[in-house]
């Protein structure tokens, strides 16, 4: 009885710390285009150059129609009016992006400050908030 009452702890905290880290996972609109955001890392393993020792690293997985992946103005215009907004209304733009070479996903790394929970960030591109589902 002891390790089911263990394991139950052990699964109602790993359930809490992933639902605040997928907190921004949903279907964006930017501009004509609904992109999806599929995955939120904390821990990537490319970290943007310049990353200060009281930053973190949020890469954000971004699943993107074929027409807007291939078109690479496109998408720089996205990274550019990409930011990632905190409670208190502080803005975070990405410091470096990715594009998937066979899929069409691409990957905006944010530099955020320590002191601000990954929890409470909102990812907005351009002026547009995440779309009703």
């Amino acid at each position: 009885m002891k390790k089911i009452t263990m394991l139950l702890a052990a699964l109602l905290i790993a359930a809490l710390c992933l639902g605040s880290a997928f907190a921004m996972e949903g279907v964006y609109q930017w501009r004509d285009y609904s992109v999806e955001v599929t995955k939120v890392d904390t821990n990537p393993m490319l970290v943007p150059s310049g990353i200060g020792d009281d930053e973190y690293a949020v890469a954000v997985y971004i699943t993107a129609d074929e027409s807007l992946w291939k078109d690479s103005d496109l998408c720089s215009q996205m990274y550019g009016e990409a930011v990632l907004a905190d409670a208190e209304g502080n803005s975070y733009k990405p410091g470096a992006m990715m594009t998937g070479t066979d899929k069409p996903f691409l990957i905006f790394t944010f530099c955020v400050p320590k002191t601000v929970d990954s929890a409470d960030l909102t990812l907005v591109l351009g002026e547009a908030a995440p779309a009703a589902e």
